[in-house]
């Protein structure tokens, strides 16, 4: 009777393991409120009270700077990427008309982006709480988890855990604990597996890069849990069936990116590779290099991961299935983020293609939840073989000995750096800050409505979209967009950002200078915007001071945009 209802035979084993108590008790309002405060906290630190908010990190102000272009797209005419919305068509996450609606509340675009950050918090903290007392049965194992998936792990393609924004990446992060917990939960109910992958489809709409190697993941981890009494040919149909629920979800989405993706040949391929290349780091197109550097980033952790995953196995020889399921979900994860990409790049190589996805590989860094659960479970199991002795105590004390080595080899100067928004070299000081923000208000309430401004140097383009609202004529982060979406654009870019790195390397500032000016004027900018010292001499007959800090400085570019700065002036 039990396998005709989709319960596995050992499920009764596994409950008495791991049972949370039905009613939330008083210690749980507690903790909800701690992370609740926290999350306010953390909140704070990031954002200070400063309104407008300027000081997005980069993946952030691109996607504040594209909400900016859908809702004002006459005032980015002439932008290099915005001044044409197919360029971001593929970018279609619920991020984008979230930001358009918090923006006329908030007022500007940075502030309703930071505004998120609470709730991101809140939310992973809580979802985390959930699934570890879904996974062990135990608040201090399920408090001693969260921490744990708090903690920023960064290696050189991405990073796992808190961060300043609340990007995409962090959404998806950040509601996924729900996922696995519902789906560790229900793992023995089949009549329950289309809705976890109708939500897995959900979330494709979070995070398109995050969505397929879980989605296959939790698919994977379904498997072991088919009734016994079904026929290969139901489980096989009901496996089809419960995959197709998600792609028929995530359809929408993925007809969208993949009209808007411009893949496959190239009548340039070299030159659009080389682009690629030069715009990512190393490991996106070369996934052993990734690998090589996710496991040296890593190499404090997966030892232990793996020790504890055999340990756990062995403890654990009566009741596998219940460890099965976290075996089929590390399986599905490495296959999803790591095979696929390695089998892909290579074919595509080999027949002189741009491959249909180089973002994959990132999902790797969702091993670093998969291997805290196996150094998790066996001090669990371990604390309850001891149960009542007082060798019991010994289990949560290398926990949290654990706990704290890992917390300490991996946040520190990251988090703290980004929770005191000093995230670019640009403007680490108090002044530089408020610099930054005078030179921005110049740009957008003293220049007339589109001219097109060409920041230079280490300076951040993409404020200048998403609150001065003026179009930028190049920026280095557009480099990521282009590969997606416009190749024949993409190598206008790379010229440009190879001309614009060779200005910079001239020694003396009036070289530099004269270097830039050259190119503001080839590529039509009406302002040229530079990291200067307020005293520092202008000597050149095609530029013009029209604002200046003491660390920024905004010329105008004599000879361009005459047109719109006499409708300005009048």
């Amino acid at each position: 009777m039990a396998e005709t209802t989709g319960r596995d035979s050992g499920h009764s084993v596994s409950n008495a393991n791991h049972v949370a108590p039905r009613v939330v008790a008083r210690i749980d309002v507690v903790l909800v409120l701690g992370f609740a405060i926290c999350a306010a906290l953390l909140f704070y630190m990031r954002w200070k009270g400063v309104t407008p908010f300027v000081f997005l990190t980069d993946d952030a102000g691109n996607i504040a700077s594209f909400a900016a272009a859908w809702d004002h797209p006459e005032l980015f005419d002439g932008d290099a990427l915005l001044g044409n919305l197919d360029n971001i068509r593929f970018y279609s996450t619920v991020h984008v008309p979230i930001i358009r609606g918090l923006a006329r509340v908030t007022g500007d675009y940075g502030t309703a982006f930071v505004c998120l950050l609470a709730p991101h918090v809140f939310l992973q903290a809580l979802g985390f709480y959930v699934f570890g007392r879904v996974l062990t049965g135990h608040r201090f194992w399920a408090i001693l988890f969260t921490v744990a998936t708090l903690v920023t792990f960064k290696w050189k393609l991405d990073f796992w855990g808190l961060y300043v924004d609340p990007t995409p990446r962090i959404s998806y992060q950040s509601l996924l604990p729900f996922l696995l917990a519902a789906a560790y939960h229900w793992r023995s109910r089949a009549g329950a597996w289309p809705w976890l992958l109708a939500c897995a489809g959900v979330l494709m709409y979070v995070h398109p890069v995050s969505a397929p190697s879980w989605a296959f993941a939790l698919w994977c981890g379904l498997i072991p849990f088919l009734p016994a009494s079904w026929s290969l040919r139901k489980r096989a149909m009901w496996m089809f069936l419960i995959g197709v629920v998600f792609l028929v979800v995530a359809a929408p989405f993925l007809a969208n990116y993949l009209t808007s993706h411009d893949h496959g040949e190239t009548p340039d391929y070299d030159r659009v590779f080389a682009a690629m290349q030069y715009r990512f780091a190393k490991g996106f197109l070369d996934i052993p290099r990734a690998l090589r550097d996710f496991f040296t980033a890593s190499q404090g952790l997966w030892p232990v991961a793996l020790g504890g995953a055999i340990l756990t196995h062995v403890l654990r020889r009566k009741d596998l299935k219940s460890v099965l399921i976290l075996d089929c979900w590390t399986l599905g994860l490495a296959i999803v983020a790591i095979v696929v990409p390695l089998v892909e790049h290579e074919i595509a190589r080999s027949r002189r293609e741009i491959p249909v996805e180089i973002d994959l590989i990132r999902n790797v860094r969702y091993l670093i939840p998969c291997m805290l659960v196996f150094v998790l479970l066996p001090l669990v199991d371990a604390g309850k073989r001891f149960n009542g002795r007082v060798v019991s105590k010994v289990p949560a004390v290398v926990g949290v000995a654990l706990l704290l080595l890992w917390a300490s080899s991996n946040s520190g100067e990251y988090v703290k750096r980004a929770a005191t928004g000093q995230m670019k070299r640009q403007y680490r000081t108090g002044n530089q800050q408020e610099d930054w923000m005078k030179i921005l208000t110049t740009i957008r309430e003293s220049t007339p409505v589109g001219s097109r401004i060409l920041p230079v140097g280490e300076l951040d383009p993409l404020p200048i979209r998403y609150y001065a609202m003026r179009p930028v004529v190049h920026c280095r982060k557009d480099g990521g967009s282009l590969a997606y979406s416009n190749h024949a654009r993409l190598l206008e870019w790379f010229d440009l950002e190879v001309q614009l790195s060779s200005a910079a390397e001239l020694e003396g500032h009036a070289e530099r200078l004269e270097a830039y000016s050259t190119i503001a004027r080839d590529v039509n900018a009406d302002y040229l915007l530079v990291r200067c010292d307020r005293a520092e001499p202008l000597d050149s007959a095609s530029l013009a001071i029209v604002a200046s800090t003491d660390s920024y400085r905004l010329l105008r570019v004599l000879g361009t945009g005459d047109a719109r700065q006499e409708e300005h002036t009048r």
